[in-house]
Order: structure tokens, then C-alpha cells, then sequence
């Protein structure tokens, strides 16, 4: 016994410099990780490490938190290593750096734990500032331009999301279209459901969940009940989710819509080092094949290097402190572990002088069937490298454009303004949608609803406004209020684009070019003494004398060298005559020829003026043309001012019954100092901010004088009414024109240019797919002809309001006065050709065509010509007997008087009478005249 009690003292006596030996401690997270507890014990054993390990676990109780980081200091813990995500290792940080205890963090990511005040840190994990890199690299790959991000309210969604959403806003032509925010600990998940609502109506289909694996599954199952996972969209999870696949899985099994998911994950280098870790661990450990995993070979290298760190400094012992104390050889610790570099199952560890990992390398992963499998690996120095084919969601491999095309299953608020012709609201109280309204805006709206595949109903502003601001309260009002709001989703009246107005909503591309215009009733114009002139254009009138005088020209032609003519009967008689006198004076038969002397002269140059001349008023001259070509010329002739005529009659009146209207004022500044005419504007209209904000103050004065309305229904009606000038936008005040039958007038001329176009909040997501729309209207015209179909239905005038005729208008008529000339030149050809035939058959000799045709056209050179032998057409006489001749000189009187003679056989004769021979024609013809042949 005092052998014991001495034994006792002597211990109590020993310095206390004698050391414990140094223990490592892990702190595992009751709420569980992505490495379970088992796998991390069968871990631990398998390491084979000396030095001791003491093993707690910790609940989210902030209070816990303490109570397990002062039970490891008491055990006498000279390094911790937590498994416990960024939250859990942001506090244990600042308890253990208080102490200069070192903490070894295995998953822990956010970028905010290496911060300036923040020592004895080493994270093995790279930062999340770099996964936030990789998962820039990825979208600009597949170039995603716009994208959205889940996170969750903790530490490493938050962070990580702030990262991202940094990274993406300084690439320019990429951003981040919505950010979604949730409570992991919320089970009902309200947040996340009505951000995917918001996630559903927009056009982005690039989804990132940069959060904790809490909730994870519940959140894409959500989404594809609302259909966000089909084959267009694209969703990315980060690390913590790709850690533990297990979490995505329902009893075991894994869900057909998870497949195609892509994520990213800090790589583990399969190299030598590794490969002869796994078939080692494999063969130590029973059923084992599915534990390395996510971060368990992490933590494998995580108990190596904190081995290393202690073996190396054996001395250093382990604190024999409080929980208020710091270990003054914690700092040596750390230094050693910061500098201990080594080839690890995960590939390189090294670590920076403030204990961050470095030489980072990041996994691309796509989840098919149970696991994730890395298609591309991303270095911290070569950046993104694919390795394998990627297969997105529903088993696509064409990758999606990360935009949507069109707008299924959307259903939109349109906000309208009742204004003729772009939108005539129903009055059918039980109709509700746009569909039941009629307009040009309703027209677009509805082949874009065809197009997009997207629903709407209309929205009417309650104080039935455009829009404008208040200069008072600086406040919006009418439909831009209503998009400011978010009460609709688009405007689909037409809106006039303005500086001020593009500086709180944005606007589609134009649809329609418009202007700023003044309308007020017009006074009927004083008469134009040469009214009777413009039912036919100048050119025409032109048109009309040139017809006259070449028909004139050709009437006198044709009189002149017809067969049937009168010249071209005296030459044929000239050339035809045998002798000078033939019988005795006191014969009771007289030559023919002497009849034509008492014949009618027939149309002269005089003649066919005035023939021609009297149908310019459809009347007949006195004398007509007895050839068949010249009253061919004649009938061509009457028809073509026929049709003229009655086309003028028709055009004059429309001019007479036309009350061509005036305005009385010269420009719309005309109306200041003056009293005969009010004038008004909308209210909260572009007119009204732009005669405010106009840099001349003349326009402040129509603003000033200006009465103003409610609608532009009610201007009109004041100009209807009289003395009342409506300023307002052009497009509007030509449809009302139209509609009053001119009896309103513009005002000078437009002085203000603008485009109308469609209003959206801002940053809207459909304002690309409508833009892109509009743009394929106006370049196929669908616009301008829905345009021209309402301004054309508002128009009921008379159609007797017709305009001057001009030359291609009326262009057929003299088309048809052509023809006729046409066919009388050839009526007069084969005047001759009928004529010349008759006298060569009766003649019946042959080779005689060319004398015949040189008798009828040819004039008498010389009287010896009607004594030369000159054969008999047959066309003159007709011969009785050959053996009767006329007789020679001898048988001429004393007297030397000429005598006409003749065949003592008469020739039956025609009641058709020749045209007389001029009494200078000294003709004697041997035989009697076939007077029908003339």
C-alpha cells in the first residue's frame, strides 16, 4: 500500500511538459453527407493510420455547434477534419481559428471561407468561385446566352450563385435572365413553385441549381410536372448534387426524366495511384463497389495529409487547452500542412499559403440511367475538353439552342386601347378574350398566337390612356402604367416610340411608320374655268389631236389613190383613150367620158378635214368616202370617239358632282393668334409629350391652348362639327379622312416623324420571338396590306369620285382606232389587187399585170397619151365584135370638132355612174363605158 501511494505521487510530481499523443477528429453531420458514415469508417480502417481518431457528430442546433467543437478540444484533437457543408464549416472555422486548432474541410466550396480573416483553414474541394468558371466554359461551348439559377438560402447556394452571376455579367452577349431563390429547410417548397411558374413563362430554357442537395429531387420533380424538362430545355447541377447521386433516386430506383442531366464535380485523377487504391479497398472491403463515389476518395487523401502533417511534427503533441485558450503550436501545424504536396488517389494536393486547394480540375458529368458519367474534364490552365457524347434530356443528342422558339402553353395579358381601326372591342358581355375583338392589332395578334402557339386575352386601361407622365408626381399612367405594373404582358395598340417612354418599358420592332398631323373640315375649292379639261390628262388631249390629223391625213390618202376614188378614176381615163373624136357631133350616142364631168368631185383635203372633223362631236360630215377602204378608215374612226366621248361624259360628271375640299389654315402654327379655330389633343398621348418636351416654345403654346380629349372619337366628332383642328397621329387621321369622303383635310404638312411599335416591360422574355415576327410581317408586306384592308373598309363614298384619265389608263381605245387604221390600208390594197386582176382577165393576155396596175396608178404625162396604143381593160368596155374599129382622122368634120365615138353595138350599162373627167380632157373613146367599173 505505500508502495501504491508513493507511485501516486510520484506521477502528480512528473512536469507537465510531458505530451499526449496527437489525435485527429472528424465531425460528421447528423443531417447526413455526401459520404455516409459507414463508408467513411470502412475508410478510416483501411488507411492504416497510427495516430488516433475521435469521431462526433453534430445536429443543425446552433448550440451543438459549440458543445461538439469544445468535447474535441477536451479530448485533446490536434487537427479536425469536417465532412459538413459550407454553413457547418464557416462556424466551425471561427471557433477553431479562435483556438489555432487547424480544420480540415472535405466538401465544404464557398468562396467566401478564404476571406482575409480567416485562418487555420485548409479545404480540399476547390472553390466554388471555380466551379462557377467551369460552368461559364460550358455554356459558352454550346453557346447558352441566357440562363437561370436555382439556389438555395444557405452558404454555398448563395455564394455560389454570386460567383456565377458575376462571372456570366461581365461576358459580354450573356446574362442571367432570373435568379431563383429557395429555403432548403421549407418542405412545402412556395418559393421554388412560383419561381418555376416565372421560369415557365419566360423563353430562357438554360436552368443551373447551384444549391445544397437538401430538397434537390423534390425541385425537379416539380419542374417536370410543369413540363420544364422536355428536350428543350437544358438543366445543370452543381458538385453537392453530382456528389450524391443516391439523393436523386426514389426507393432505389431513378426516374426516365433525370437522364440527360448534365453537373459538375472536382475530378479524381484515375490514374495508377488510384486504380491501385480502388482494387486494394475492393478486396479489403465486403461490398464495396459502390462506395468511392463523390468525395469519399477525397476524404480517403484527406486522412493521408493529415497523417503526414502530424508524423512530421511528433512533438508538437496535443493541446492541453480550454475551450478559451489557443494552442500556441497550432500555427506550426498548419505551416505543415499548407506545404506538404503528394500524388493522391484524387491526383495532385498542394495547397496555397492561405490553405486553398490549387491545380484544380473539374469533371463534366451526364447522368444516364443510375449515375453520373463525365463526358468533358475542364483544367484550371486548358480549360473545357469534351470527351464523350453528351446526351441531353428525353435521350437527345443534338444540343438544345437554350432559348424557346415559340410560346406553348402560354397564355398572355394583352393591354389595348379601343381606337379604330387597330382594335374594335366587343360588346358581348360573356366574351373575355381578344379573339372576339376585330382590328388590325387583333389581325397581328392573332396570326402571332398561330405562330407562337401561345393564348391571350385583351386588357383595356381603367383610365382608358396611352400613357404619359405626371410632370407633378413624376408618375406614369394608361397602358405604360399597366406594363410598369406588370399587369399585362405586352401592349398591343400601337405604341409611338419616345425617348421618355423607352426609359421605363422597351419597345418591339416597329410595325408602322407614323407622324404627327393636324385634321380639320375642309372648304370646298373655287371652280377651275377649264374644268371640261380634267377628265383627261394632258397627254391624252395630246394623244386625241394626233389621232385627228392622221386620220385626216389618211382619209384624203385614200380618197385621192383609191380605185374607186376620183383622181385615180381620171388617170385610169387618161391613159385609156384611143383617139381624139371617133363620130359626127349629131350622134345621139355621146362618149362616156363627158358623164364624168358632171360627177361629184368626192372627198378633197377640205372635205376630210371636215368629214374627220365632225366626229370629234360624233356627228357626219356632208360628203362620205365612196371607196370601200376609206369608209372602213371612217367606221374605225367613229367607234374610237364613240368610246372616247362616252368616257369623257362619264369622267366630266364625276368632276362636276365632286366637291373638291380645302384646308383654310396653312400649317398647324397657324393657329396660334388667331380665334377662328380651337384645336385639341389626347390626353397622355405621344402628341401631348412631344408639343411639351419640343425644344421650339411654339409648340409649348399649341399644348398651352390645346383643348384636351379623352379619345380621338371625340375629336373627330369636333371636326365634324366645325371650326375645330384635331392634332393627332397620322395613320389615324388618314383613316378617319377616308371615312368622312374627303370632306376633312390635312393641316400642312406632318412636322413630327415616329415609328409605332409594341410596349413590354422590361427585360421581357418574349420580346425576341415577337420582334423576330414582326420583322417577317413587314418584309412580307402582311402589314401594309392589312392596312390597306381597313383603310379600304372604312371608305363607303360613291364610286363616282374618280381621278383624271391619262394615256395608259384609256391605252386599248387607241389600241382599237389602230386596228381599224390597219384594216382600211388593207382594204386599200385590195382595192387594187381586186381591180388590176379584173382587167388582166379580161384582157386575157399574159404579162400584162405591171401595164394594168401602171394605168390605175400612174397619172397622164401628156395628151399625145391618149392616142398611143394602149391596150382596153377589160374593166371599161365590153367588146361586142372585134371587127368594128374606130374610124381614122379622115373622118373628123371641117369643122375640127371632137366628137366622142362609140361601137355601133351598145354596152350594157350599170346604174352605178362614173365620176366626171375634168373638161381639159380632150377624150375620145371608140367604144361606150362599163360604168360599174368606176
Amino acid at each position: 500500500m505505500y508502495c501504491s501511494k508513493l507511485l501516486f505521487i510520484l506521477l502528480l510530481c512528473l512536469p507537465s511538459s510531458i505530451t499526449a499523443q496527437p489525435k485527429i477528429g472528424i465531425l460528421y453531420p447528423h443531417h447526413g453527407s455526401s459520404v455516409s458514415y459507414e463508408v467513411l469508417e470502412s475508410l478510416v480502417d483501411f488507411s492504416n493510420i497510427t495516430t488516433p481518431v475521435v469521431w462526433m457528430n453534430y445536429t443543425r442546433d446552433i448550440r451543438d455547434y459549440v458543445y461538439v467543437s469544445c468535447d474535441m478540444v477536451k479530448d485533446g484533437v490536434s487537427l479536425v477534419i469536417t465532412m459538413g457543408d459550407s454553413d457547418d464549416t464557416d462556424l466551425f472555422q471561427q471557433f477553431y481559428s479562435h483556438l489555432h486548432i487547424p480544420l480540415i474541410a472535405v466538401t465544404a466550396t464557398s468562396p467566401t471561407l478564404h476571406s482575409d480573416d480567416v485562418e487555420f483553414l485548409v479545404t480540399m474541394a476547390p472553390s466554388d468561385s471555380i466551379q462557377a468558371r467551369v460552368m461559364l466554359d460550358l455554356l459558352k461551348n454550346y453557346s447558352w446566352k441566357e440562363v437561370t439559377i436555382i439556389a438555395s438560402e444557405d452558404k454555398y447556394g448563395i455564394y455560389g450563385m454570386l460567383a456565377l452571376q458575376d462571372l456570366i455579367g461581365n461576358e459580354p452577349g450573356y446574362s442571367v435572365k432570373e435568379i431563383l431563390l429557395y429555403d432548403p429547410h421549407d418542405d412545402e417548397l412556395q418559393g421554388i413553385n412560383e419561381g418555376l411558374n416565372s421560369l415557365k413563362r419566360s423563353l430562357c430554357r438554360v436552368v443551373i441549381v447551384f444549391s445544397s442537395v437538401r430538397r434537390i429531387k423534390s425541385i425537379l420533380s416539380e419542374a417536370n410536372s410543369m413540363n420544364l424538362m422536355g428536350s428543350e430545355f437544358v438543366w445543370i447541377v452543381s458538385d453537392d448534387t453530382v456528389a450524391k447521386p443516391q439523393v436523386l433516386s426514389d426507393n432505389g430506383s431513378y426516374l426516365s426524366y433525370l437522364d440527360g442531366l448534365l453537373g459538375t464535380v472536382p475530378s479524381i485523377t484515375k490514374g495508377p495511384v488510384y486504380n491501385q487504391f480502388r482494387d486494394s479497398y475492393t478486396l479489403s472491403v465486403p461490398n464495396s463497389a459502390n462506395h468511392l463515389i463523390g468525395y469519399a476518395p477525397l476524404f480517403y487523401d484527406t486522412l493521408t495529409l493529415a497523417e503526414k502533417a502530424i508524423t512530421q511534427n511528433q512533438d508538437l503533441g496535443s493541446p492541453n487547452i480550454t475551450c478559451t485558450e489557443a494552442w500556441i503550436n497550432g500555427q506550426q501545424l498548419f505551416d505543415e500542412l499548407v506545404n506538404i504536396s503528394f500524388e493522391g488517389v484524387t491526383g495532385n494536393i498542394s495547397f496555397s499559403a492561405d490553405g486553398e486547394k490549387v491545380h484544380s480540375t473539374y469533371d463534366i458529368v451526364n447522368f444516364i440511367s443510375v449515375n453520373f458519367f463525365t463526358v468533358a474534364v475542364w483544367h484550371v490552365t486548358s480549360g473545357l475538353t469534351i470527351a464523350g457524347n453528351v446526351i441531353f434530356l428525353n435521350g437527345t443528342l443534338d444540343p438544345p439552342i437554350g432559348v424557346a422558339n415559340n410560346l406553348k402553353g402560354t397564355h398572355l395579358k394583352i393591354g389595348v386601347m379601343d381606337e379604330l381601326p387597330f382594335i374594335e372591342p366587343s360588346h358581348n358581355e360573356t366574351c373575355n378574350t381578344g379573339i372576339c375583338s376585330q382590328g388590325l392589332s387583333i389581325d397581328i395578334l392573332n396570326r402571332m398566337s398561330s405562330d407562337l402557339g401561345f393564348t391571350y386575352s385583351v386588357v383595356f386601361p381603367p383610365d382608358g390612356k396611352y400613357g404619359a407622365i405626371d410632370n407633378k408626381t413624376g408618375e406614369w399612367d394608361g397602358l405604360i402604367k399597366m406594363l410598369i405594373d406588370g399587369d399585362v404582358d405586352l401592349v398591343g395598340s400601337p405604341l409611338a416610340t419616345s425617348t421618355q417612354r423607352k426609359a421605363v418599358i422597351d419597345f418591339s420592332y416597329p410595325f408602322m411608320d407614323s407622324g404627327i398631323w393636324a385634321l380639320m373640315e375642309g372648304v370646298t375649292k373655287h371652280g377651275d374655268p377649264l374644268f371640261y379639261l380634267q377628265p383627261y390628262d394632258t397627254d391624252v388631249w395630246v394623244c386625241i389631236i394626233v389621232a385627228f390629223i392622221v386620220m385626216t391625213i389618211l382619209q384624203c390618202v385614200f380618197s385621192r389613190f383609191s380605185p374607186y376614188g376620183l383622181n385615180a378614176t381620171r388617170r385610169y381615163a387618161e391613159r385609156t383613150c384611143k383617139c381624139e373624136s371617133c363620130r359626127k357631133p349629131d350622134s345621139s350616142e355621146s362618149c362616156l367620158v363627158e358623164k364624168l364631168e358632171s360627177r361629184d368631185p368626192g372627198l378633197n383635203a377640205v372635205e376630210s378635214v371636215w368629214t374627220v372633223g365632225t366626229g370629234l362631236v360624233a356627228q357626219t360630215g356632208d360628203i362620205l368616202p365612196l371607196s370601200p377602204s376609206g369608209r372602213c378608215l371612217l367606221f374605225s374612226w367613229w367607234f374610237f370617239m364613240l368610246l372616247i366621248i362616252t368616257l369623257y361624259t362619264a369622267n366630266l360628271t364625276a368632276f362636276i358632282t365632286l366637291n373638291t375640299q380645302a384646308a383654310t389654315i396653312s400649317s398647324v402654327l397657324s393657329l396660334l393668334g388667331q380665334n377662328k379655330y380651337q384645336w385639341g389633343i389626347v390626353g397622355s398621348s405621344n402628341t401631348e409629350t412631344f408639343l411639351g418636351n419640343n425644344a421650339n416654345t411654339d409648340y409649348h403654346g399649341l399644348l398651352r391652348g390645346a383643348i384636351i380629349l379623352d379619345t380621338d372619337e371625340e375629336g373627330i366628332e369636333m371636326v365634324q362639327n366645325g371650326s375645330f383642328v384635331f392634332i393627332h397621329d397620322y395613320p389615324m387621321l388618314q383613316y378617319y379622312k377616308d371615312s368622312s369622303c374627303n370632306k376633312m383635310v390635312f393641316v400642312g404638312t406632318s412636322f413630327q416623324q415616329m415609328e409605332w411599335a409594341f410596349g413590354f416591360p422590361n427585360g421581357s422574355p418574349y420580346k425576341q420571338l415577337v420582334d423576330t415576327l414582326l420583322l417577317k410581317y413587314r418584309e412580307e408586306g402582311y402589314i401594309d396590306s392589312l392596312w390597306t384592308k381597313y383603310k379600304s373598309n372604312s371608305n363607303s363614298c360613291p364610286t363616282n369620285t374618280s381621278l383624271t384619265l391619262d394615256v395608259f389608263s384609256i391605252a386599248g381605245i387607241f389600241y382599237t382606232l389602230a386596228f381599224g387604221v390597219a384594216i382600211a390600208l388593207l382594204c386599200f390594197v385590195l382595192e387594187y389587187v381586186w381591180v388590176v386582176m379584173g382587167d388582166v382577165r379580161k384582157v386575157k393576155e399574159k404579162g400584162r399585170v405591171l401595164d394594168a396596175l401602171k394605168n390605175r396608178i400612174i397619172p397622164k404625162k401628156s395628151n399625145n397619151d391618149l392616142v398611143e396604143g394602149v391596150d382596153l381593160p377589160v374593166s371599161v368596155i365590153q367588146l361586142q365584135s372585134t371587127s368594128e374599129q374606130c374610124s381614122t382622122a379622115n373622118e373628123q368634120d371641117t369643122s375640127n370638132q371632137t366628137q366622142p365615138c362609140v361601137s355601133s353595138r351598145s354596152v350594157n350599162e350599170t346604174s352605178l355612174s362614173p365620176p366626171a373627167l375634168p373638161p381639159n380632157v380632150a377624150s375620145c373613146l371608140p367604144f361606150r363605158f362599163d360604168e360599174s367599173t368606176f
